[in-house]
């Protein structure tokens, strides 16, 4: 579950983006839409717990996660975000494998390799496990910053503009894996986007202007 109330932001104290209050159950999917400039990434970042909010509140699971800082904020993090960003970011000196087990490391949670080999799998991107992330086409490593995002098994899973250079077809194929994916975790999916074509996908939508 995720929440927000009356919350804002400044980047200098002087102009605040003031967000709408939002209610996400467990199991649902979200769109938050808007154009750029109204703050879309900012949101994500503050609901994500990667910015400090200095205005409202931020709860995921019980947990008002804007009262968190230092370590307390990036345990949470780790054990209840994921997130996928738009821009895929790896170790590429390290196996695909590996990328998904530093991230339980990360978390402080017990590394599973099994676990890992099984949600890769579940992706279609198995065979590519023992490969290196510049060995993958862009789609498989999408994938696997889809897998990265579950390894945690999330309460909440943020996309950030998972489909903005993306055809038609390559579009619905990625909504249709966020959102089963995401299901099969029973977590609560927002996707921040100005991609107007995920609107006929997901009826519950959030906008920002």
């Amino acid at each position: 579950m995720l929440k927000t109330e009356n919350l804002a932001y400044s980047y200098d104290d002087k102009e605040w983006i003031k967000f709408p209050d939002i209610l996400c159950e467990a199991d649902s999917s979200h769109l938050v839409l808007g154009q750029s400039g109204t703050g879309k990434t900012t949101f994500l970042h503050l609901i994500g717990g990667l910015l400090g909010s200095k205005k409202g509140k931020i709860i995921v699971k019980d947990t008002d996660i804007s009262s968190l800082d230092g370590a307390a904020l990036d345990n949470f993090r780790g054990d209840h975000i994921g997130i996928v960003f738009q821009q895929a970011h790896f170790v590429n000196a390290i196996s695909v494998l590996d990328n998904l087990l530093i991230a339980q490391k990360f978390a402080g949670k017990p590394v599973d390799k099994s676990h890992a080999l099984s949600l890769l799998d579940r992706l279609n991107i198995g065979q590519k496990a023992a490969k290196t992330p510049n060995h993958l086409s862009q789609g498989e490593k999408q994938r696997v910053v889809i897998a990265r995002a579950l390894i945690n098994k999330p309460a909440v899973i943020l996309a950030d503009e998972p489909t903005s250079a993306l055809d038609d077809v390559n579009c619905a194929e990625v909504v249709q894996l966020l959102e089963q994916t995401a299901k099969e975790v029973k977590a609560t999916l927002i996707i921040v986007t100005h991609d107007n074509r995920l609107m006929n996908y997901f009826p519950k939508q959030f906008h920002l202007s």
